[in-house]
């Protein structure tokens, strides 16, 4: 034993410690599901797509959609935005079909799945006042909607305007907030409550090139099961989940002595401290206060029983060298099976 009162004895053998589950960790082996709080999009929205709304200060033939988008969605600051509408319209909403849509896939606190889909149309196009003082350069504004998809409804405030300058870059304004608040009501199945996360827009463009938007960060994840583990340099082990997701399980502690070389082997690939090598000191990080650092995948020259290692090479090389003799021996057997025939 040393100064920190640990007892290290020869004749017991050694134990395995459970690092998925005992009192220290809990259930590891399971990971549990994390809802989603924020979803981050990137991309291109298409310019060269005609504005369901028109443009200008007048639209013609807005008779389909006068109660689907307002044309004045880009209102003339600072004037307020007019109220989004709650949603598209049953009637006639097969002649509203979306410029793009996005797919989302977004967890609840259980872990259930839900594959949300954003909508967004090309609303209106505001040509801007260059008699204004100031200057109002010309402004679009896309309408969107979040569709909760089959298992789950999205609520009537899922949906809203965004707005891009001349210069294609999305403008964060009031009635036109790059950040959305979204609320996922799950359908009774599957026993979860409602959710809300953040769908965050602020990476979205708008040139004349193909629509691009895609969910490029999306946090929370199903429950996972332990499938690997993996050790590294610093002695941390970390699971590998077949969620995709990752944790640390635990650390791998050192020990260090003040004489290294004073250690005296006890056989089995064991030592065993002696007043030379003096009393040794656990709990190190490995790398840190003075303890080596650990190489996964490779055998240290003390850790092997060199004796042993060359006696089981001898066993095989012996046991190859009678095989080929019987090899040999039965070949030469027919051999003169065959003269005999002859």
């Amino acid at each position: 034993y040393g100064d920190e009162g640990y007892e290290f004895d020869t004749q017991e053998p050694l134990m395995a410690l459970n690092l998925y589950s005992d009192i220290y960790n809990s259930n590891k082996r399971i990971i549990a599901a994390k809802p989603t709080t924020e979803a981050i999009l990137s991309g291109n929205l298409d310019a060269t797509e005609v504005p369901v709304g028109g443009s200008g200060d007048e639209t013609d033939n807005l008779s389909d959609i006068a109660d689907t988008f307002d044309k004045n969605a880009v209102a003339t600051p600072p004037a307020p935005p007019p109220a989004g509408p709650d949603g598209i319209p049953d009637d006639g909403q097969e002649n509203f079909a979306p410029h793009f849509t996005v797919p989302i896939n977004v967890y609840d606190v259980l872990g259930n799945e839900y594959k949300i889909t954003l909508k967004l149309w090309k609303n209106y196009v505001y040509e801007g006042d260059p008699e204004a003082d100031p200057v109002i350069p010309p402004q679009t504004s896309w309408y969107y909607v979040i569709d909760g998809g089959s298992n789950a409804a999205a609520t009537e405030e899922n949906s809203g305007y965004i707005k891009f300058d001349s210069k294609g870059k999305i403008m964060n304004v009031a009635g036109f907030e790059t950040v959305k608040e979204v609320t996922i009501q799950p359908n009774g199945s599957t026993g979860a409550e409602a959710f809300t996360f953040n769908l965050n827009m602020e990476q979205l463009s708008m040139y004349a090139d193909d629509s691009s938007v895609k969910a490029t960060r999306v946090d929370g994840y199903p429950p996972g099961t332990l499938v690997t583990f993996s050790i590294g340099g610093d002695g941390i082990i970390t699971g590998v989940y077949d969620n995709g997701r990752q944790q640390p399980l635990g650390q791998i502690a050192l020990a260090t002595f003040e004489n290294p070389a004073g250690l005296q082997k006890v056989g089995a690939n064991q030592f065993t401290q002696t007043t030379n090598s003096g009393d040794f000191k656990v709990g190190k990080q490995p790398g840190n206060d003075g303890a080596g650092v650990l190489i996964p995948g490779t055998l240290e020259m003390s850790n092997v029983d060199l004796a042993k290692q060359f006696t089981e090479m001898i066993i095989t090389q012996r046991g190859f060298q009678a095989n080929s003799r019987v090899m040999t021996t039965s070949d030469e057997i027919l051999q003169e099976l065959s003269n005999i025939k002859r």
